[in-house]
């Protein structure tokens, strides 16, 4: 059941000895936020933050389902995490109204990576040859828009280059 469906148990209200006809119960359903997980119909969200190197070299996930059973989300050593894809757990999620509870809605993860504010000259190089790239980096001196007219710059896709001269005097 979902917030706003109610449960309607009939006759089973107040009863009085001069009335034939007893009241129905009605129970209205709420729902309050949980600090994990958020619901979106019969599916179960969770954002988790991981670091860089969980997303790349993979990671274990213990995470307390609602109905107490621990679940660890694995994601193998070897398989990259795209911030930009959900992982999910197939019937994990909510149960399904009218099934009983036998099918249910699914688990999904979203992960959001962290990643470093800047890395040492030996971090770059360490990652450069781990993942096949040079390690030898153009250092840049300006961007700018305005540099359309400049002799000496590099088109970057409507972004140029410009590489500074020192300017010649004359005596």
């Amino acid at each position: 059941m979902k917030k706003g469906d109610h449960q309607r148990f009939a006759g089973e209200g107040d009863q009085d000895p001069n009335m034939k006809i007893n009241g129905d119960v009605l129970i209205f359903i709420a729902s309050k936020p949980h600090d994990l997980f958020r619901r979106v119909g019969s599916h179960l969200l969770v954002n988790h933050n991981i670091t860089l190197q969980q997303a790349l070299c993979g990671f274990e996930l213990p995470v307390e389902h609602l109905d107490g059973r621990v679940l660890v989300i694995k994601i193998p050593a070897g398989q990259c995490i795209d911030p930009n894809f959900a992982w999910t757990v197939n019937r994990e999620g909510m149960p399904l109204p009218g099934t009983g509870g036998v099918q249910r809605g699914n688990l999904v993860f979203h992960f959001e990576v962290a990643f470093p504010d800047s890395l040492t000259d030996a971090q770059r190089t360490a990652i450069c040859s781990a993942l096949g790239g040079s390690t030898s980096f153009p250092t840049c001196l300006l961007y700018t828009s305005d540099a359309a007219d400049e002799e000496d710059s590099v088109d970057l896709g409507g972004r140029r280059i410009i590489k500074k001269k020192k300017k010649k005097e004359i005596t």
